[in-house]
């Protein structure tokens, strides 16, 4: 897929997708504590964030020390959120992801 295309088609989902939700389970993006996005592209989450109105110290980055990790991306940042002390129990995390084959989703995930 076009590079390009990708990025306009991620932008544009997973921000919709995370007011589904929250709509969805009646739960305001302010009430949400973390928010912990794939890190496939900062560029994308950045702008998710902005997209969203989240406030980048609730939107966690490593992609700038080890790149994409594909499918391990979320597993290492919830990791180093809680070894950071960051993540703490109680919290609710929108977990948010887009993957090959250009799959998307979020969930909600109370730690």
């Amino acid at each position: 897929m076009d590079g390009r295309e990708l990025f306009k088609f991620a932008v544009t989902k997973l921000p919709e997708t995370a007011r589904a939700l929250c709509e969805q389970t009646k739960t305001r993006l302010e009430d949400i504590d973390w928010f912990l996005a794939h890190q496939a592209n900062a560029r994308i989450n950045d702008y998710v964030r902005q997209q969203l109105g989240v406030p980048p110290a609730k939107l966690p980055s490593n992609i700038e020390r080890f790149g994409n990790t594909s499918a391990g991306t979320l597993p290492i940042l919830i990791d180093e959120q809680m070894r950071g002390g960051q993540l703490k129990h109680g919290d609710l995390c929108m977990l948010l992801a887009l993957g090959a084959g250009v799959h998307w989703g979020c969930a909600l995930v109370r730690w």
